[in-house]
């Protein structure tokens, strides 16, 4: 059986793989893991039809397969998945950080498939983001990321603000492309020490969350962060 686990909602889908390889460890079966970064065509079709020496059962787990560059290679591993017959003996996790578009999907029409993604809670308050505050702009903020932290967790809020800083400072230097317009305007809404700022401030949370040298929670330090603006 081959099963996917891919979306952005990073915490959620790995939590997922691990309770997957912890239930067939609990089944007995074997554990490869393949890594796809080097792997050749001829290496994953051994891999996929070798059994093991005690013809135990086994699963391999092959992670960003679909991130690795556009390349033949690339194809012919994935064509390899594809191809493979359902076995009683041999399941197969295919673990993707980014969402697989359909097109993507439609290859493997017989797979168990399982999508994590953030809510549009998480959205919201991403989007809803400024330097430009005012007390009605830091009301609605707050009221935002506590949603936000609600339906997706403190620890994904705090990764996808990261995420969303960097991409503020690529459009605040005109490295964005012109397809994240989104992205683009929103920028606008911040000067540029206002970014650096709160990268560097939530660099040192990360430090403090890591070594618990704050008394606060990191839902509450997002919150005195974004309040600080």
């Amino acid at each position: 059986m081959l099963s996917i686990i891919h979306g952005e909602h990073h915490i959620q889908s790995r939590t997922a793989l691990t309770q997957a390889i912890t239930a067939a460890q609990n089944q007995q079966r074997q554990i490869e893991h393949v890594e796809p970064k080097n792997l050749e065509p001829a290496a994953l079709n051994a891999q996929l039809h070798t059994q093991s020496l005690f013809a135990q059962p086994r699963t391999v787990v092959i992670e960003e397969l679909h991130s690795l560059p556009k390349s033949k290679r690339k194809e012919e591993l994935i064509e390899l998945l594809a191809q493979v017959e359902e076995q009683p003996d041999l399941d197969i996790i295919l673990w993707e950080k980014k969402q697989l578009s359909a097109t993507d999907l439609k290859k493997f029409p017989k797979a168990k498939v399982n999508v994590f993604v953030p809510t549009r809670s998480m959205f919201a308050w991403l989007n809803a983001l400024s330097g430009e505050q005012n007390e009605a702009v830091k009301a609605k903020g707050n009221a935002l990321l506590h949603l936000a932290v609600q339906s997706d967790g403190e620890q994904f809020c705090f990764a996808m603000l990261m995420r969303q800083v960097r991409l503020l400072l690529e459009a605040k230097e005109g490295s964005a492309p012109p397809t994240q317009f989104k992205t683009i305007s929103q920028a606008k809404k911040f000067t540029t020490s206002q970014l650096l700022q709160l990268h560097r401030q939530l660099l040192l949370i990360d430090e403090q969350q890591k070594t618990s040298a704050s008394v606060f929670s990191l839902s509450s330090q997002l919150e005195l962060l974004l309040l600080s603006l």
